[in-house]
């Protein structure tokens, strides 16, 4: 230690002879060495000094310079990560520094500022965890990423700038920051990951970006203090618990036509959210899909709400605040002019609506306003200026997202009359184009052209008009029809991984299914959880390829066997041993609904239960003749459906 001390007192002496910078005080240094740089070069000396600032120096500048990642516990400095109150980046270049590692500044608790350089770009995972003294931080421009926890609790930070052109914010990434009070994500955010503001109880307002696609799992759970919200006309998603637990939400408005994908229990325990906004055509759509998502939609006032678009002429910028309003609400507008400009009068181009000042009354139909401005006077002169020709509206598309097989993005995306807009299609893996169908507002078909890169144009008509999109299932099996009444079902389980085909292309649905084939199914359901194979019957042989199945299968009390020591592998499934096995795969639960069917008498007494249960759940059904069948043997088609049904069933009961 003593000669660690006289080290660092020559090198400090060699310092002043030298030239050196150190901070103006010349504060004693605590601690100081060197990390590597990814991609490599020159050391990069970090020091630690007594009033508590840290500056990270390169000796020698590289460029582009990326900091390495790091262990929780693993940053050089964290052992007196409690003495950090600042941190310095020091003789940087512009554009060398384009990260910040992971656990870089971890459980830094007394730190309070940070001045991030010019040129970052990404920001690592748990980057700044645990600063629970950092009040604000300004992000810089350039920065495209922020990691998984990179700020999660900082439980004191107030207020955080993001720059234009970051796109992805990680898991958690803001969690149980209780201090944020706003947020105004830019438009470049695609996408919000989850639980990204979980647990942030002071949240009070945030923008969604118009760009935004999808909200991740739990993203907001707790924001108690979030009243309310309007989600963009591009989202597609909201995942599971997205909402929960918002008690002080009130009122939340979606702008799309048809309704994004709701996970379950978004809006559960909001138990103050009394009002809905859609577009009036829209609400069946929504109320079903809200209805499946676990929200008592009976409990709430729909209201019909309809897009205000505003357009600046030459000179200036306008806005209207709501830019989605309902029938009855105050709309304002706000015009700002450039200089040498002055703002002159409020033109409504579309919507029967007076302006008065700078607001009007929301009708019930859509409004569309243009801000005219004018050039200045020049002094004592009456000559120049004169009106300013307002410019043409925009109409932007009403974009139908598909139910399934891919998503679409339209460019651009408030067109005026004459423009060429491309529609970009993005299937998803086994989907293709069906058909892309575009209508003018009158219900008019308009002219699509396919372009060679697999996109597709058409001329903006006056009017705002509607894209729907069409993907079609690729059907990887020769032998499975359209026109079957099992296609869906086999396309259900081939896209869930829950059953796949023979050699050749084929899925032969009127193969037997067998009871190892089963068991097989729901273990890779169940993620292949780790067994130890063999010994549990006498016909099931370490090596088979079912044997992990069997033995997991038997392990969770899934299936028993014959009751002779052996299970029957290759033996085909009947209707009531599949319906018993899918019975216990979720716990045997109990069922209420008796049987009435003209073959009861054959149903085994240990399937009984099961079956009353399938019946009760639409999991199972009988045939048109009045039985049931519970000795059949279940094909492979017949298994697809039930597998379908019994999958369904557990998703509406979640």
């Amino acid at each position: 230690m003593k000669l660690q001390k006289r080290l660092l007192s020559l090198l400090l002496c060699a310092a002043l002879v030298f030239g050196l910078c150190l901070p103006a005080a010349a504060e004693e240094v605590v601690d100081f060495g060197y990390f590597e740089p990814i991609g490599g070069g020159s050391p990069w000396k970090w020091v630690l000094y007594s009033d508590g600032v840290l500056t990270l120096d390169p000796d020698v500048n590289p460029s582009p310079w990326q900091m390495p990642d790091f262990d929780p516990k693993g940053a050089p400095w964290y052992e007196k990560a409690d003495q950090i109150k600042s941190v310095e980046f020091v003789n940087i270049d512009i554009g060398s520094c384009i990260s910040v590692g992971n656990n870089a500044f971890y459980n830094c608790t007394n730190l309070t500022s940070i001045t991030l350089p010019d040129g970052l770009t990404s920001i690592g995972n748990n980057a700044f965890f645990g600063c629970t003294s950092l009040k604000e931080i300004t992000l810089p421009n350039g920065l495209t990423s922020i990691g998984g926890y990179a700020f999660s609790n900082c439980t004191n930070l107030t207020t955080i700038t993001l720059p234009d052109g970051l796109t992805t914010i990680g898991t958690e990434a803001f969690y149980l920051c209780e201090s944020l009070e706003t947020m105004q994500l830019p438009d470049s955010v695609t996408s919000i990951g989850e639980k990204t503001f979980n647990g942030c109880t002071n949240l009070s307002e945030i923008t969604l970006p118009e760009n935004l696609k999808s909200v991740g799992d739990l993203a907001f759970y707790k924001c108690t203090s979030l009243e309310t919200i309007r989600f963009p006309e591009g989202l597609n998603s909201i995942g599971t618990q997205a909402f929960m637990s918002c008690t002080g939400l009130t009122s939340v408005t979606f702008t799309r036509t048809t309704p994004p994908e709701f996970g379950n229990k978004v809006f559960t325990g909001c138990d103050n959210l009394t009002e809905i906004r859609v577009p009036p055509e829209a609400w069946p759509a929504y109320n079903t899909a809200l209805q499946k998502a676990g929200l008592d939609t009976n409990n709430v006032t729909v209201k019909g709400a309809y897009p205000v678009t505003v357009t600046a002429g030459e000179g200036g910028t306008a806005s209207a605040s709501p830019d989605f309003a309902a029938e009855g609400d105050t709309v304002t507008l706000t015009a700002t002019p450039n200089s040498g400009w002055q703002f002159k009068e409020w033109q409504v181009t579309a919507g029967n609506v007076s302006v008065s000042g700078n607001s009007f009354t929301m009708p019930a139909a859509s409004v569309a306003v243009t801000a005219v401005f004018e050039k200045k006077q020049s002094g004592g002169s009456s000559g120049g200026g004169g009106y300013i020709p307002p410019t043409p509206p925009t109409y932007p598309p009403a974009v139908e997202q598909p139910d399934e097989g891919g998503s679409v993005s339209v460019t651009p995306s408030r067109p005026q009359q004459g423009d060429t807009v491309t529609v970009t299609p993005k299937p998803d893996e086994g989907y293709e184009v069906g058909k892309i169908i575009v209508t003018d507002q009158n219900g008019n078909p308009v002219e699509v052209t396919v372009k060679p890169d697999g996109s597709y144009t058409f001329q903006q008509p006056s009017g705002k008009v509607t894209i729907e999109i069409i993907y079609n299932w690729l059907n990887p099996f020769t032998d499975l029809d359209e026109t079957a009444w099992y296609y869906e079902a086999v396309k259900f389980v081939q896209q869930n991984g829950l059953m796949n085909g023979y050699g050749g292309g084929r899925f032969a649905p009127h193969y037997d299914l067998s009871r190892s084939q089963l068991a097989q199914i729901l273990f890779n359901k169940e993620g292949r959880p780790s067994t130890e194979t063999g010994g549990d019957f006498s016909d099931i042989d370490s090596g088979d390829w079912y044997a992990e199945a069997v033995t997991w299968a038997a392990e969770n009390g899934i299936v028993s066997g014959y009751g002779n020591g052996a299970f029957g592998p290759n033996d085909p499934i009947t209707r009531e041993q599949l319906a018993v096995m899918l019975w216990r795969y979720v716990g045997s639960p109990a069922a209420n609904k008796e049987l009435d069917f003209n073959d009861e008498g054959e149903i085994s007494s240990f399937a009984l239960e099961a079956l009353r249960w399938a019946v009760e759940n639409s999991v199972l059904n009988g045939y048109e003749d009045g039985r049931l069948g519970p000795q059949g043997q279940a094909t492979r088609a017949e298994a697809a459906q039930m597998l379908k049904n019994f999958v369904e069933s557990q998703e509406g009961n979640t």
